[in-house]
């Protein structure tokens, strides 16, 4: 037991110090990059745990990815935390310090190498690196990945040890778990190949690859799972956009750039623009020569410094599915993609300096001034950057201080501004985008949306054909530019813009009640009527529906039917002015001139200057005997 007592306060230490370094993220807001879509705008997640929640997350493809685990904890944070966004922030710090406990536990048990494993996962704890994985709430992915990834490797280790059907199970388990929160996961068996190398030492090729292949099977089906969901939702680069060569060029210079930031952490950012052009010549060509090299020299230290070998080949092998050979948004490279491959790297440093460390004093001297400086400076650095993730306007505003032609960053400070009705500096991020990459979707589609905040409907006309000239298949242009039309009287094309999106998107509630209002507007009543309770059977909650779909009843000369869609729509929403006043009009029309002065009072009483409301009553009021 006494043997266990340092390692268990070492893991103790890590584990707050961890949690520490980031529990100030509990103040800290959702950002507009990416947690719209994960978490505060998907009505799945904000639905919570329910019966339908469930087999949505295992069916979906939303945000490009197939990540069922990773939906459920989202869904699970929402159902314990609402929209309290410090929540979410702490289930993934909590789970990152976790994490760091047991990537000690695992290397303690593995290698039996006290401080060592210590530096490696303080390392992994407190690398400015991973804030973006901790600090931003739609990584939750990276987070819960590598929790199981982790939990997977102690599995492994002891499987080798017991050789029990039990542990295989539990290394099976975590895999699956693992992949299932993200697909970075897939490297799982290769790490285990490496760590049969270094720390585990194991004998007999043939038998260590065999008993992998149930592991390598279930990985590279996901792979193919991936990729054809990807491709779905049209979230990969075709080879005409980004050619092959300078893909090459890129990952080879992304190599060395993540090697250079894990040494000097510094200029991180939440997007780095990829290059149009590709690299320069001195970058790829650097970042090749350390790719080469490196391996060359883990090769000729197999034997003789096997740590070097594992290390350097999970850091390589690791990064791979994310090195950009099939590229998937527009960043060069991504901090959140060193997550799980940097602990490979620091095995690789730490091990040997540890055992340069055992032959000479000058290198014990050197480790311990090393660990020193990277034990004070990576929390000091993280410690530095994790404000930036406060709120959108912190978050863009450094990742424009720290690079260079940004487009994705003055996007989304565009959004920031617009959030908050500042049109003007919304359009001066979102025109600088356009500057920076004209055929930008988001931005012809967000300077739409300010466009028509200022009623200058042509011009978001012109701006949403521009973002579908790009993109056909998005269905919110083309409601967006149903909506454009529909401003300037162009009824007739609005109506085909809504059909169209109902088409490509036929689950959104809100273009349905868009749709329903032109046909309304062109005297296609029944059709209208069809759109409005298509619009409820999708979100029961939506007061505008029942409202417009009472309208469309009366309509038809459909008033006393119409009446109970009307109550409906005042119980969810008491204060809707225009559901009172069509309301009375059909208790009017339906010959309950009473009840219908009744509902005008009411309405005069919340909104005294209604103008149709008064005109009303006044006509009511002379009608009746």
């Amino acid at each position: 037991m006494k043997a266990w007592r340092a390692p268990a306060a070492i893991a103790s230490a890590l584990i707050f110090a961890t949690f520490a370094l980031y529990a100030r993220t509990a103040s800290y807001e959702f950002v507009n990059y990416d947690d719209p879509g994960y978490v505060y705008a998907n009505p799945h997640v904000r639905a919570g745990l329910t019966a339908d929640t469930i087999p949505w997350a295992f069916t979906t493809g939303e945000q490009g990815n197939w990540h069922p685990l990773t939906w459920l904890s989202h869904a699970l944070d929402w159902e314990l935390y609402g929209d309290w966004a410090g929540g979410h922030h702490l289930t993934s710090v909590g789970i990152h310090a976790i994490t760091t406990g047991l990537l000690f536990v695992w290397l303690i048990r593995a290698t039996g190498a006290l401080w060592p494993s210590a530096i490696v996962v303080a390392i992994f704890g407190w690398h400015p690196l991973h804030v973006e994985s901790v600090a931003w709430v739609s990584e939750r992915k990276d987070v819960l990945c590598a929790f199981f990834f982790v939990i997977g490797l102690i599995a492994y280790t002891e499987y080798r040890r017991r050789r029990s059907v039990v542990w295989y199970g539990a290394v099976t388990a975590s895999l699956v778990l693992a992949l299932l929160s993200k697909p970075m996961a897939v490297t799982f068996p290769c790490v285990l190949l490496l760590i049969d190398v270094w720390p585990l030492c194991a004998e007999g090729w043939r038998g260590r690859v065999l008993e992998k292949l149930p592991w390598f099977a279930i990985a590279a089906a996901h792979s193919v799972v991936t990729y054809v969901v990807q491709q779905a939702g049209q979230n990969t680069v075709g080879l005409h956009s980004v050619p092959l060569h300078i893909r090459l060029e890129n990952a080879a210079a992304s190599y060395g750039t993540y090697a250079f930031k894990t040494l000097a952490p510094y200029g991180l950012a939440v997007h780095y623009p990829y290059p149009p052009q590709g690299p320069a010549l001195w970058h790829w060509m650097c970042g090749a020569a350390f790719v080469l090299g490196g391996s060359i020299l883990a090769f000729a230290l197999v034997r003789r410094a096997p740590h070097v070998f594992a290390g350097w080949f999970w850091f390589v092998g690791m990064l791979v599915p994310v090195i950009g050979l099939v590229q998937v948004g527009t960043q060069s490279h991504a901090d959140r993609y060193m997550y799980l491959p940097q602990i490979g790297l620091a095995i690789a440093v730490v091990w040997s300096i540890h055992a340069l460390a055992a032959r000479s004093a000058k290198w014990r001297a050197f480790g311990a001034a090393a660990a020193a400086v990277a034990l004070i400076t990576y929390p000091m650095l993280t410690w530095q950057l994790v404000p930036t993730w406060k709120h959108s306007f912190a978050l863009f505003r450094h990742a424009l201080d720290v690079t260079e032609n940004n487009a994705t960053a003055h996007v989304n400070l565009g959004v920031a501004h617009y959030t908050m009705g500042e049109y003007d500096e919304a359009a001066k991020h979102t025109e600088e985008a356009l500057r920076i990459r004209p055929n930008e979707f988001n931005a012809l589609i967000n300077l739409g949306l300010i466009q028509s905040e200022r009623q200058l409907w042509g011009e978001a006309e012109r701006l949403w054909r521009a973002a579908l000239a790009l993109d056909p298949g998005r269905a919110d242009a083309h409601a967006f530019l149903g909506q454009a039309l529909e401003k300037q009287g162009k009824i007739e094309e609005a109506a085909a813009e809504y059909a169209e999106s109902v088409r490509l998107d036929p689950k959104v509630a809100r273009t349905h009640e868009l749709l329903g209002g032109a046909l309304l507007t062109l005297g296609r009543d029944k059709e209208a009527e069809q759109a409005y309770r298509r619009a409820i059977e999708l979100d029961a909650k939506r007061a505008g529906s029942w409202a417009s779909l009472g309208v469309s009843l009366c309509s038809q000369w459909r008033f006393q039917e119409s009446l109970q869609y009307f109550e409906r729509a005042l119980e969810l929403d008491a204060f809707n002015a225009d559901a009172r006043l069509y309301y009375a009009r059909a208790l009017a029309s339906a010959g309950d001139r009473g009840a219908a002065l009744e509902q005008l009072g009411t309405l005069l009483s919340v909104h005294p200057g209604h103008a149709e409301g008064l005109a009303l009553f006044q006509d009511i009021e002379r009608a009746t005997p």
